[in-house]
């Protein structure tokens, strides 16, 4: 029996019990609470999404219809990640006789156990197994660009980019670790029929005016802040180890790649952390998102590591210190062995019990959550009942505000929940105390887009001036702006975002403009009277729809006004 078939047994038989670990952990682990809203994503399913492409959604739809639980939703990604490992291993060079280095340091990376190769459903998953999948055709499109190659590589792209937007950098990466593929015709051809993919999905974001990019490129845009440098650095130290992960970032960075698809597998482990480093200097990089560069992280490091024995020896060491702690918290995940205050495990445990206390409390209502597209999603799957999430401008706008749940709740009775209102009741539940008020009825037209006129203006501090506003309707249900009960009133609202005023400051027009209902597909033209702020500066202003009860929703677009002496 040969060394490689022994080699090839041992790795297969890790891969099967890591399965086998994932699928109990996805079946004995409550969902988080953005797998929750990809669930919610399955239930509608549409070319694209608020704020991911829709490839998520289709996974958990397939598994959800095997098995209607939290194994459901994750079971695709129990299977695909199963087979990024196993692809891994076929990627490494044979003969080197790592079989055994290669079954520690998937389980002692900690990314690996979540979101690069392990059981949530989320879009990394399904990302790190489709650019794994991307590596390989592409080695052998590197040495014959063969038709065959072409269209699969094409079918990949499109698969990646269908999962998440990080897949460009996977391309970016690929081209600049071989600028002469440019020079290519079927480079052409594949970028050709990887747009022709993905016309569904442009068109999708065409009909619903681009929400994708309003999110990523303006709504995510925060100022520079070194903290989140440094926290970026110390996240990706933890989760590529914590204890092996220096070693593999060393080395993966002082490695000296003696072929093409060696260079690209550097330039996309190396490029990916340096992208995201960068990016943190304007804020919070999740952990997770280098997922990307995990792959050729590991192809890149275990082969050298393997052929340095004082490294390997220390490698083994860090993983033997690490796998343990790992799995307890996996363990932790599914049972709770130690009580954690409430503010941390509600995050794990007991969502099932908080849904059956919240769906007690509606007794029967349909029930609206402030500004908490996660709430809402893990109500519906726990429950299955009516839900949806009311955004407003101290938050922002997600998959909720496309969706028209809004419509459904129109003049009906719901308990609404918002821990800033008035003459409220108290629910005592395993995750906290929720606040709440039975709206009977609820108007709340947060689906109505406001157009002021002018797109900026200018105007002297402290000093009235009059704005012209569109209200459009784009549903096909009428919107009722002005119902019988006085509490349930729509009025207009305008706040100003800038350095010298207070955020959120938001009052209520002037002039209190006469609002009537608007038809569907119709819109009002209405003008209102809008107070300057008193100190000059540059601004955004928003105008908003709320009412007694409801905080002013994210109604029209910001509007730049400067503010003269």
């Amino acid at each position: 029996m040969s060394k490689n078939f022994n080699e090839n047994l041992i790795a297969l038989g890790f891969v099967i019990l890591w399965i086998i670990l994932n699928l109990i952990q996805a079946r004995f682990t409550e969902l988080i609470d953005d797998e929750a809203y990809y669930w919610m994503y399955s239930r509608h399913l549409d070319w694209g999404y608020f704020d991911h492409p829709p490839m998520t959604a289709l996974l958990i739809r397939l598994g959800y219809s095997i098995f209607h639980n939290e194994l459901g939703v994750r079971f695709i990604f129990v299977l695909m990640t199963g087979a990024t490992i196993i692809m891994i291993w076929f990627l490494l060079p044979k003969g080197l006789h790592m079989a055994k280095l290669f079954a520690m340091a998937i389980p002692a990376m900690a990314l690996m156990h979540f979101n690069a190769a392990g059981f949530v459903a989320t879009p990394d998953p399904p990302l790190v197994f489709f650019s794994t999948l991307f590596l390989i055709i592409y080695k052998r499109y590197l040495d014959n660009d063969h038709w065959i190659h072409i269209m699969l590589l094409s079918i990949i792209i499109s698969a990646m980019m269908y999962t998440k937007y990080h897949a460009v950098l996977i391309i970016v990466f690929a081209i600049m670790a071989n600028p002469p593929i440019l020079r290519k015709r079927s480079f052409y051809i594949t970028g050709f029929l990887v747009a022709l993919c993905f016309l569904p999905y442009v068109w999708w974001q065409i009909r619903h005016h681009f929400p994708t990019l309003s999110y990523h490129f303006v709504g995510r845009n925060n100022p520079m802040e070194f903290r989140s440098v440094y926290q970026y650095i110390l996240n990706q130290i933890l989760v590529t180890g914590p204890v092996i992960g220096v070693i593999l970032l060393y080395v993966t960075f002082r490695s000296k790649p003696a072929s093409i698809f060696e260079k690209t597998l550097k330039y996309i482990a190396v490029g990916s952390f340096t992208f995201f480093l960068v990016a943190s200097l304007k804020g919070h990089v999740e952990p997770h998102w280098t997922s990307i560069a995990f792959i050729p992280l590991l192809v890149v490091s275990l082969p050298l590591i393997n052929r340095k024995p004082i490294m390997k020896k220390w490698f083994i060491i860090g993983a033997v210190i690490t796998i343990p702690v790992i799995l307890v918290v996996r363990l932790y995940l599914m049972v709770e062995l130690f009580h954690l205050p409430v503010q941390y495990s509600r995050y794990i445990h007991d969502k099932d019990v908080w849904a059956a206390q919240v769906k007690k409390a509606a007794g029967g209502r349909p029930v609206v959550f402030r500004n908490s597209y996660q709430r809402a999603s893990l109500y519906a799957f726990y429950t299955g009942l009516p839900v949806t999430s009311r955004n407003n401008i101290f938050y922002r706008k997600n998959q909720y505000d496309i969706w028209d749940f809004e419509s459904r709740f129109q003049g009906q009775e719901v308990l609404y929940h918002d821990w800033s209102i008035r003459n409220a009741d108290t629910l005592t539940t395993v995750h906290g105390d929720l606040v709440f008020k039975i709206l009977n009825p609820y108007y709340s037209n947060t689906r109505i887009i406001i157009e002021p006129l002018p797109k900026s203006l200018e105007v002297k501090k402290g000093t009235f001036f009059w704005l012209e506003c569109r209200l459009i309707n784009p549903g096909s249900d009428p919107a009722y702006l002005n119902p019988m009960m006085g509490w349930a009133q729509t009025r207009m609202y305008t706040t100003f975002f800038g350095d010298n005023v207070r955020p959120f400051n938001y009052k209520e027009v002037v002039n209190d403009p006469e609002l009537s209902d608007i038809p569907g597909h119709s819109a009002l033209m209405v003008e209102i009277k809008v107070l300057a702020p008193l100190v000059p500066g540059r601004y955004q202003l928003r105008v908003s729809l709320g009412s007694q009860y409801l905080v002013p929703g994210l109604n029209s677009p910001p509007i730049k006004v400067r503010v003269t002496k």
